[in-house]
């Protein structure tokens, strides 16, 4: 049966419940609603995003939802993500969760912290003019010029990175990526994990550089699902975003056989050419 369509049955018209009543008989008819909504609240299964600083929640983001979590430190004893969980960052906090046991991210689920860095022209890395944000690698030049010592630099930790991605040049430079910093006994990564800058929204805009994935688990990382801090795409002149950081610490040789990526952004479509 499916867990939606009684419900709704039951939550029908007064016309449809009154039909009811009338088909079954008015007592034995009120008796049958009443078990059929008491089934839908305690038969189905709701969720709901966890609050920082409440320890021990057992948390199942269900598919089709999406959850999205404010910078601060979460302490849960389980997270099971087959929806959509966005963590949000406000430069430079990001969300930091840890989990006693199990992160299970199944296949129909996914973690995102993508364009959640800094925008536009701003962060340690910031593009300049329209240049690409800086982060693990530098971002890429504008056409036609080249950067500077101090522009659109790297910077970061390689073994332990948590700082969001910078904002690529100009006015409609892309937002760096955010932070995804998660510990657990074990990490499951069945969907994919993800901190990528954002594409330059137009004009001759850089792209935001790739943010921070730092994942730890204490046991065993396993899964098949991509996790990625890549560049964002420039727009017209503008140089794409530099590639983010990932690391992940594990004791254990990881079963995990899925893709690291940290590319970095490509460049707008404007060639120039001079004869």
């Amino acid at each position: 049966m499916s867990k939606h369509g009684l419900c709704r049955k039951v939550w029908g018209t007064s016309e449809e419940l009154n039909r009811a009543h009338n088909a079954i008989g008015y007592g034995v008819g009120r008796m049958l609603l009443i078990l059929l909504v008491l089934s839908c609240f305690v038969g189905r299964a709701y969720s709901a995003c966890p609050t920082a600083g409440s320890p021990g929640a057992t948390v199942s983001i269900q598919a089709g939802e999406t959850c999205t979590l404010s910078p601060g430190n979460y302490s849960l004893s389980s997270l099971t993500v087959s929806g959509i969980l966005v963590l949000e960052t406000t430069e430079p906090s990001i969300v930091r969760i840890a989990v006693t046991n199990t992160l299970d991210v199944t296949s129909t689920g996914r973690i995102s912290s993508d364009g959640q860095g800094y925008i536009h022209d701003s962060g340690p890395g910031a593009g300049v003019a329209t240049s690409g944000g800086g982060h693990g690698g530098r971002g890429g030049h504008a056409s036609g010029s080249f950067l500077t010592a101090a522009q659109s630099q790297a910077y970061g930790s390689a073994t332990e990175p948590v700082l969001p991605g910078s904002g690529g040049g100009g006015g409609q430079g892309g937002a760096g990526g955010g932070a995804v910093h998660i510990t657990a006994h074990t990490i499951n990564v069945n969907g994919p994990i993800s901190a990528n800058g954002q594409d330059a929204t137009g004009g001759n805009g850089g792209g935001g550089s790739g943010g921070s994935v730092y994942l730890s688990a204490t046991s065993r990382l396993t899964g098949n699902a991509d996790i990625t801090a890549t560049g964002g795409q420039g727009r017209g002149t503008g140089g794409g975003g530099g590639g983010g950081r990932v690391s992940i610490s594990t004791p254990s040789s990881p079963s995990y056989t899925g893709d690291i990526l940290t590319f970095g952004g490509n460049p707008g479509k404007f060639l120039s050419f001079q004869i």
